[in-house]
């Protein structure tokens, strides 16, 4: 009977050694042999046999004789592998083998040379580096990507931008048209709609009615001269020479440019109106020509769309400005929201 024994070396840490042997007369070369190995940290917890050659039925070497069974006898804990050999006898009893992983190898005397055991509380570091070496791995990679994507986007930027700016921005040629239509917003719309009716470009500006702020209700509660918005536009428009007459107001209120697109389709249906200009801020000039060809669909009614002259949103600049980098990132938000919402067969 050859034995494994794992016990624990003073100062050397877990070892294993080969204890006692006592064999059949063919295996005298082998007798008793002590020898001693540091144990090995395995990667996997699970328990398993590492030999030479292994056997469906737990008989790891050529001689099919020679049978393995794991057994504890160190009170420090490892377990002991016992080699049974045909002729030398009984062998110890089998215990539970939970702490330790047994490597055994075969010698040139076709007996057992050495074993090594591996205790459950070193199996979890090899693991945890080779997951940390693979985590640190990917990183790099990632981070390297990333700067590559960064650095072709740095230097792409300005076409790219370019491209976006140009989402956002729709001029058509001017046509003479039965009315020049001004959205709700910024002046720089009026002054633009006051210079088309100058240029003989319409005979009428139409305006919608947007919401009144409730500031501006708060401030003439409180005395103050506070006029509401569709006021000061017929003031801008007047001392731009426009006159009163030749403005038309709609009266329902609007509160986006779906709603303006809506109302202007009713009154253009109602009156027979063959063109339009509609007049809006640079930036929005895209998203407004898609509402309006929405609203406009079941019509004749041509939409032209012009974008003021003092707007400062540039589609190839456009990003350089604080103000209007703003204005085309918010602007581009909602143009998303709009083609979605239309794809999806509801009104924004």
């Amino acid at each position: 009977m050859i034995g494994f024994n794992a016990c624990d070396a003073p100062g050397r840490g877990p070892t294993v050694a080969v204890v006692y042997g006592e064999l059949p007369s063919d295996h005298h070369d082998l007798s008793t042999q002590i020898s001693e190995r540091p144990m090995m940290r395995e990667a996997s917890r699970q328990r398993t046999w590492e030999t030479r050659k292994w056997g469906n039925d737990a008989t790891p070497y050529a001689n099919p004789g020679l049978v393995w069974r794991p057994s504890n006898t160190c009170a420090s804990g490892p377990g002991v592998g016992v080699a049974t050999v045909p002729g030398a006898g009984s062998t110890r009893q089998q215990p539970d083998m939970t702490d330790d992983t047994w490597n055994a190898h075969e010698t040139d005397g076709g007996g057992v040379g050495t074993g090594r055991a591996v205790r459950d509380a070193d199996v979890p570091r090899r693991g945890l580096l080779q997951r940390a070496r693979g985590c640190l791995v990917w990183t790099a990679a990632i981070l390297a990507t990333l700067a590559v994507v960064g650095v072709v986007a740095f230097q792409l930027r300005a076409p790219i931008l370019g491209w976006v700016g140009g989402l956002l921005y729709h001029a058509d040629p001017l046509t003479p048209a039965d009315a020049i239509v001004v959205l709700g917003g910024a002046f720089e719309r009026n002054v633009e709609a006051a210079d088309l009716f100058a240029e003989g470009y319409g005979p009428t500006i139409v305006l919608t009615r947007p919401l009144e702020h409730p500031v501006r209700a708060a401030l003439r509660a409180r005395g103050l001269r506070a006029p509401p918005d569709i006021e000061i536009r017929l003031g801008n428009l007047a001392a731009l020479g426009v006159p009163r007459d030749d403005v038309t107001v709609l009266q329902r209120n609007v509160e986006s440019t779906r709603e303006e697109a809506s109302l202007v389709a009713e009154w253009a249906e109602a009156r027979d109106i063959a063109r339009i200009i509609v007049v809006t801020s640079a930036f929005h000039t895209s998203r407004t020509r898609y509402v309006f060809e929405q609203a406009f669909r079941d019509l004749d009614t041509e939409i032209l769309i012009r974008p003021s002259r003092l707007s400062t949103f540039d589609p190839s600049t456009w990003w350089q400005s604080r103000t209007e980098l703003r204005n085309g990132l918010f602007e581009l938000q909602k143009y998303a929201y709009y083609r979605l919402t239309y794809l999806l067969g509801r009104d924004p």
